[in-house]
């Protein structure tokens, strides 16, 4: 990944990479700055909070007072013997005349404990709760209550429903009820305190109770999944909430009756989102302008003091580089200070450079006029050999002794071959291995032209080898054609050699030579031999670090050789063996190899 990033930084020019460092220099000052507005903008956020909170706790408080003093005068009322023991009339006269005295309830009514409600402040009302859950509560455990209905049974309007129960020395004797109306409750005026302050009325559930008159029928603001965030502690929290539009609003939940009335209040967060957004973009655009600015001076000084000086450096070395020596080597005007320096270094270096590669190729010219006269000489002394023992072989009068002159002969004409294509091949370090082979398989042939009537089929690669690996595949060439020539079917009716040549992917060479042998078991080659064509063969395939493989299919014999080619742009010669085996691991593996054949 390192390596990665410094190619990319690499591949741009001098002014972007110092613009780009500049970039990363003055980034903790533009995060600094943002993370400072971002601190202010949750400060302004925890102060609204607690802003809220303290509203919401104040108006809370009010009217946990206020419900306390309807509980203690419901209290009052249930102490009263008209209530509980007197006529109908005289009851309702007693909750009328409390009614009547109070500016803040606008009902009361007295249930007895068959669920019959035949006493109220309004005499003429009646009703039977003997089957509601509510009376059915109260009777399984009277307790004071707090219920808080959007349209009362009786006043058809949004109350708060306070519920007492009466007790008779000791025993129930039913419940007195007073209803006090939604708008002058205290809780519902923190609203109108505060600018888009919204405020409802939910029990232990998380379930709305009751809204502001202006919200009643509008409960968007309401926090999306409020069961799931209500939990039954009676503590005040804050918390924030996305609503029914999707905007993120902050609230604030405060118990008002414990385990079963808390107000929920929230204000709108856009306008403190958007004075945090102004806050964070001031921060932003004040480093950001500073950053501008730096980055253009950085730019255009680099561009004007360095990356002009270095271009015009630069167009001089491709000039250097594709040959165009005079215009290389003329001085850079304009240039200043170190650049100045640079450009007379290089101008001194360019011409030294010239200087020494005219040297050079003079002495690589005067060097291959030599190496190409040194292999003709050779060729030349080798063919004289050759003509030698023609001479010598026309004397000979033992066969014997012309078998070998003429074996030893062809072998001289092999190494003579690789010189001659050494010479004649424009590259000195490569002799092309096809045509070599080609010429080996065409003089021998024609040297046995008036013994053998064989075919000889050859398919061969254009291939290339380095001169250490040629002159062993030559001689290793010749011993198998040799070979194959003497041994080849000596009275079958058809006499074949096939030779083949070919490079593999991974640069494996692999040479097959496969010729017919005689059918009749007492044939006898028609020369003798000295029996040194194997061993020879096994010391050339070591030379050029390869396998040797023999099979003898069904009138066949079949001889395979495979080694690695050597890279010709490699100095030096080759080892005798496999690279970083000994001559005895080599022969070693080439009898298992031999015998996991056989």
């Amino acid at each position: 990944m390192k390596r990665s990033r410094s190619n990319f930084l690499s591949r741009m020019s001098l002014a972007w990479q110092i613009v780009i460092l500049l970039s990363v220099a003055l980034l903790p000052i533009g995060g600094l700055a943002i993370f400072e507005a971002v601190r202010a903008s949750d400060r302004t956020k925890s102060l609204a909070a607690s802003e809220l909170l303290a509203d919401a706790r104040q108006a809370a408080e009010i009217e946990r007072l206020e419900i306390a003093e309807g509980f203690g005068a419901a209290k009052t009322l249930g102490r009263n013997s008209l209530i509980y023991s007197g006529t109908p009339e005289e009851c309702s006269e007693e909750l009328a005349n409390f009614i009547g005295s109070s500016d803040r309830n606008i009902f009361a009514s007295y249930t007895d404990e068959n669920g019959l409600m035949s006493c109220s402040s309004l005499s003429s009302v009646v009703r039977d709760f003997s089957e509601s859950e509510d009376f059915l509560s109260q009777r399984a455990d009277p307790s004071a209550e707090v219920r808080v209905v959007e349209s009362g049974n009786v006043t058809s309007r949004a109350v708060l429903i306070l519920q007492h129960p009466v007790f008779v020395e000791g025993v129930w004797r039913g419940t007195i009820s007073l209803s006090i109306p939604r708008e002058v409750m205290k809780v519902f005026s923190a609203g109108g305190q505060r600018d888009n302050v919204n405020v409802a009325l939910i029990d232990h559930e998380g379930r709305v109770l009751s809204r502001t008159s202006e919200d009643s029928d509008l409960g968007w603001w309401l926090p999306v999944g409020l069961t799931d965030q209500v939990g039954r502690s009676n503590q005040a929290v804050v918390f924030e909430g996305v609503d029914a539009f999707g905007g993120v609003r902050t609230y604030a939940r405060v118990p008002i009756v414990e385990d079963q009335v808390s107000g929920l209040f929230s204000h709108d967060d856009s306008s403190l989102a958007g004075a945090a957004y102004i806050l964070v973009l001031r921060a932003i655009l004040l480093p950001g302008l500073v950053w501008v600015l730096c980055i253009a001076l950085a730019y255009f000084a680099m561009k004007r003091l360095v990356v002009s000086g270095i271009q015009r450096i630069q167009r001089s070395v491709i000039a250097f580089k594709r040959g165009d020596r005079e215009k290389a080597m003329r001085p850079i005007p304009g240039a200043s200070g170190e650049l100045e320096q640079l450009s007379n270094s290089f101008v001194d270096m360019a011409r030294a450079v010239d200087a020494g590669e005219q040297e050079l190729s003079d002495l690589v010219e005067e060097k291959t006029v030599l190496l190409l006269e040194v292999y003709h000489r050779v060729k030349n002394n080798l063919q004289l050999i050759i003509s030698i023992m023609n001479i010598q072989l026309r004397g000979a009068q033992d066969e014997r002794e012309r078998m070998a002159i003429r074996t030893l002969r062809e072998r001289v004409m092999g190494l003579a071959l690789v010189h001659q294509r050494l010479y004649e091949t424009p590259n000195l370090t490569s002799v092309p291995a096809d045509k070599l082979v080609r010429e080996i398989v065409s003089n021998l042939s024609d040297a046995k032209s008036g013994e053998s009537g064989a075919t000889i089929l050859s398919e061969l690669d254009a291939l290339n080898l380095h001169p250490d690996q040629a002159v062993p595949f030559s001689l290793l060439v010749t011993e198998a054609m040799m070979n194959a020539l003497n041994y080849s079917g000596q009275g079958t009716g058809e006499w074949r050699i096939d030779i083949s040549l070919t490079l593999g992917a991974d640069d494996t060479v692999e040479l097959n030579v496969t010729n017919t042998v005689p059918t009749d078991e007492n044939a006898v080659p028609p020369e003798p031999r000295s029996g040194m064509g194997q061993p020879l063969m096994r010391a050339f395939v070591m030379q050029l670090a390869g396998t040797m493989t023999v099979d003898q299919p069904d009138g066949k014999y079949a001889l395979e050789i495979v080694f690695k080619r050597a890279n010709l742009d490699e100095q030096g010669g080759q080892r005798i063996g496999m690279p970083g085996f000994s001559k005895s691991e080599h022969l070693a593996q080439e009898r298992a190899a031999r015998a996991s054949n056989g």
